[in-house]
């Protein structure tokens, strides 16, 4: 009964879909819309117009991420993005065709946080400014050419974080004791890509998530229930 109860407060507590995503920003005609997902993988999103028209795209799944790019430049206006729910965008301007700054110096630290069910420790970055309209690519090899083995993930914060958390596994292959060479670089809305730089320091150690405050969980929702029982 206990277990089902931490079973049950802990699904409530996390959410599986899209997990992040960034439409506040205007998009140029030849704009990428890119979203991260946890969990199940929603519906296939779709693209109307201000007429409430298709808007002919494609979907890429990246494994971590995906992307929709529309088959066209798009004129511009108001649009929706339909995925989980209706989420508006606008286009304006021209085209978009030049890269981004690479990420500049930035360093990498072991970040431990307790939380009720647990200890959460995560790589989190340092600081890396972000135009309103840019995104975070962040590759992580175990062989450290980033070829053979590379997992990518994108992060729309400018304090981003990896590991393993009560909610979520970024990226969903990692895995806490292994030693990962790690690089970013930045991207805008129209999918132009700075260089690859990696970080300046990058804390070593074992990188994960425990569950010791678990048993006290369990200890507070026994007592609760037998509380409700002498009611």
């Amino acid at each position: 009964m206990i277990t089902l109860l931490i079973s049950q407060a802990f699904a409530l507590s996390c959410a599986d879909g899209v997990h992040s995503i960034d439409l506040t920003h205007d998009f140029p005609p030849n704009g990428v819309l890119v979203y991260s997902v946890v969990g199940s993988t929603p519906d296939e999103p779709v693209v109307y117009d201000a007429d409430g028209l298709v808007v002919p795209t494609t979907l890429t799944d990246h494994g971590e991420y995906h992307t929709v790019t529309p088959d066209q430049p798009m004129p511009a206006g108001d649009y929706v993005l339909q995925l989980e729910g209706e989420r508006d965008f606008t286009v304006a301007g021209v085209d978009d065709i030049d890269p981004p700054a690479p990420p500049g110096l930035y360093s990498i630290e072991v970040v431990t946080t307790e939380t009720e069910w647990g200890t959460d420790k995560l790589r989190r970055f340092s600081h890396i400014p972000l135009a309103p309209d840019e995104h975070l690519e962040i590759e992580l090899s175990e062989s450290g050419d980033f070829e053979s083995d590379a997992v990518r993930v994108i992060s729309f914060q400018e304090e981003p974080a990896l590991g393993v958390s009560a909610c979520a596994r970024i990226p969903s292959s990692y895995i806490h004791n292994i030693s990962y060479a790690i690089r970013a670089r930045i991207v805008d809305s129209a999918g132009n890509s700075s260089d690859w730089e990696e970080p300046t320091e990058d804390d070593s150690g074992h990188v994960g998530c425990s569950t010791s405050n678990t048993p006290a969980i369990g200890l507070l929702a026994l007592f609760a229930l037998l509380g409700l029982r002498r009611r």
